[in-house]
């Protein structure tokens, strides 16, 4: 089974910049993914824990959790990365054929990278990442500073990333 999730929700939306904003867009990723694939579970939007509950009383061995983000730091940054649980080979895996998928059409390639919260090891992991039963990854296509390339690279970006998403479906 195939889960699909927003990053975020409607009351802790995520970075903003000039009328962007993540899960706004998130959402919109994720309602193009599952027309692609009507086999996929949406997870319905709420607080992180909800989430993360939601998709652990569904998953079982084999399946694969996304969840869509857009990055922030500074208005220069740009570019594509996935995350995945640390230790987690099936994640780091998944996290490979996502990002080589994403990163032709979001660049420059970031790379896959274990996902540590707010990148600091001590911290511990990204609880969707660490928390969710499944498989899971976080799939951060671009940062929020180059929303005009996002709008315009949702369809294609989408599309090819249900063509390798589908056999978690």
């Amino acid at each position: 089974m195939l889960f699909l999730s927003a990053g975020h929700h409607p009351a802790a939306p995520g970075a903003a910049w000039k009328g962007f904003v993540e899960h706004q867009e998130a959402v919109k990723w994720v309602a193009h993914l599952a027309r692609l694939m009507p086999n996929a579970m949406v997870v319905p939007t709420g607080d992180l824990g909800r989430k993360v509950a939601w998709i652990n009383a569904r998953a079982k061995k084999g399946d694969l959790a996304v969840e869509i983000h857009f990055n922030a730091a500074t208005p220069s940054a740009k570019g594509s990365e996935t995350r995945f649980a640390p230790g987690s080979i099936s994640g780091q895996a998944w996290a490979g054929e996502i990002q080589a998928c994403v990163s032709q059409f979001f660049f420059p390639n970031r790379g896959t990278k274990i996902g540590w919260y707010q990148a600091d090891p001590v911290k511990g992991p990204l609880a969707f990442l660490s928390r969710t039963k499944c498989t899971a990854v976080i799939v951060e296509p671009e940062f929020v500073y180059w929303a005009d390339q996002i709008y315009a690279n949702r369809a294609a970006c989408c599309d090819a990333l249900a063509r390798v998403l589908w056999r978690a479906v």
